[in-house]
């Protein structure tokens, strides 16, 4: 349940644009339309995901143009035990598509 039903209390529309602007600078937000009403809030900033996938595959030894599919990524034996494991697929892409993503994705 909402925790602001419980407490009977709403944020204002200021406050709540505050909120979000807040979270966009940060990463943790991006609008998917132009009216800015739906949007996907990040837990953590498709970059930091890069990060950790790119961790991951260089502890791997899978950056020397080794082909992974969004599968093996978020479900596989490998993905096993970390953080990125069950990682929704459009998540996953806007992560690999990182402009400073350090070795260059192909996504087909």
């Amino acid at each position: 349940m909402n925790f602001f039903v419980l407490l009977s209390r709403r944020l204002s529309g200021e406050a709540l644009a505050a909120v979000l602007e807040d979270l966009r600078c940060h990463g943790h937000l991006e609008w998917t339309d132009k009216s800015r009403r739906r949007c996907h809030i990040y837990y953590r900033t498709p970059e930091e995901w890069g990060a950790l996938v790119y961790a991951w595959a260089r502890e791997g030894g899978m950056t020397g143009g080794a082909v992974c599919t969004f599968y093996e990524i978020t479900e596989g034996d490998d993905a096993e035990g970390q953080p990125f494991r069950g990682l929704d697929r459009d998540t996953l892409v806007r992560a690999l598509k990182y402009e400073h993503f350090p070795v260059e994705i192909k996504i087909i």
